[in-house]
């Protein structure tokens, strides 16, 4: 599987991957974090990736891996659904890796398109060359709080064009 098309399911799926990590950590910075590491994670390990059902498959699973991880370190288990809990959920997460997100990507390629150039590079150094929010946040001399919104803003947007090109009759998108 190639970066590009990597990233693009990346940024798809980062909704759902970020709600999955919420189930377990509780916290959306932990889970922001813990996507991050899953993102750097795919970008090593691509080659292995068959094709995209493998990867959202792989994905959920490296997700649940590295969450369970970063709970043992923080000593927060207790705070986390047990394995019986997402257990039971992971059929409905499962359910979602059968979806064909082509008219998904498409819509997403089109909308980063139409970012702008600061937040097309931000999206980039984050997603594509796996630089931690707090480095980022360091290198622009802004506090990793405020990054946090300005991605939270950026994310809202894509999704606002995304659903908008996607309720768009198929011949116009």
């Amino acid at each position: 599987m190639n970066e590009e098309e990597l990233v693009s399911i990346l940024l798809v799926e980062r909704q759902r991957l970020i709600a999955y990590l919420i189930s377990m950590l509780r916290k959306l910075d932990q889970a922001e974090d813990v996507y991050q590491e899953v993102c750097l994670l795919a970008l090593k390990k691509r080659e292995t990736i068959a094709d995209q059902q493998h990867l959202r498959y792989w994905l959920r699973t490296a997700a649940r891996l590295q969450a369970l991880n970063f709970l043992k370190k923080m000593q927060n288990r207790q705070l986390s659904l047990n394995d019986e809990i997402l257990d039971l959920l992971e059929p409905h997460w499962a359910a979602h890796d059968a979806e064909d997100d082509s008219a998904v990507m498409l819509a997403l390629k089109h909308c980063m398109d139409l970012l702008p150039k600061a937040a097309g590079a931000l999206i980039r150094q984050h997603y594509v060359q796996g630089i931690s929010y707090t480095a980022l946040a360091e290198s622009l001399r802004r506090p990793v709080n405020s990054l946090y919104v300005t991605f939270s803003r950026i994310h809202a947007a894509l999704a606002d064009c995304v659903n908008k090109r996607l309720s768009l009759p198929e011949e116009n998108r």
